[in-house]
């Protein structure tokens, strides 16, 4: 008789302790909200119902005072799409608007606050919604660079990605 009435006893007591779990389970769930999206910081291009929108992030270290882009088939660059006249700082992120005949493949030049230019080449902007500018440096020695031919590469090569 006493085991029984220790098992009714012990029984009752998980029941009471799920219940009660089960209350803060449901207002934990209400109390986080999403957060709400943050606007970027700066514009790059004109928005139209013409242009697919990019959210980009500057990670070149340097802030960007122009932002060029064009079809890989053109020869000339448009003209300068930051038309603010403060630079794109590193580290911020920008609503980069691209026209839809560039979506498919296109190619873009950076120029930095100091002077710097920069290319990227083979840009595919389809179904892309978010992306990041960065660069990579590498230095090699001469003796490692030459070619079959004797000739040497240029010491200070520069190679872009992930636009």
């Amino acid at each position: 008789m006493k085991s029984k009435m220790t098992c009714f006893i012990l029984a009752a007591l998980m029941a009471l302790s799920l219940t009660a779990c089960g209350t803060s389970a449901v207002t934990t769930a209400v109390d986080q909200a999403a957060p709400a999206p943050t606007e970027p910081d700066y514009v790059i291009g004109t928005k139209s119902d013409d242009t697919q929108e990019i959210l980009l992030t500057n990670a070149l270290s340097k802030s960007v005072k122009e932002f060029y882009l064009r079809a890989s088939a053109d020869a000339e660059w448009g003209s300068n799409l930051i038309t603010d006249t403060q630079a794109f700082e590193d580290g911020k992120q920008a609503a980069l608007y691209v026209a839809s005949t560039l979506v498919p493949q296109a190619e873009a030049k950076v120029i930095t606050d100091d002077g710097a230019e920069m290319d990227f080449y083979t840009l595919s902007f389809t179904d892309m919604t978010e992306a990041s500018m960065k660069a990579v440096f590498r230095q090699k020695s001469r003796e490692a660079e030459r070619s079959r031919c004797g000739g040497v590469i240029d010491r200070d090569r520069r190679v872009a990605d992930d636009l």
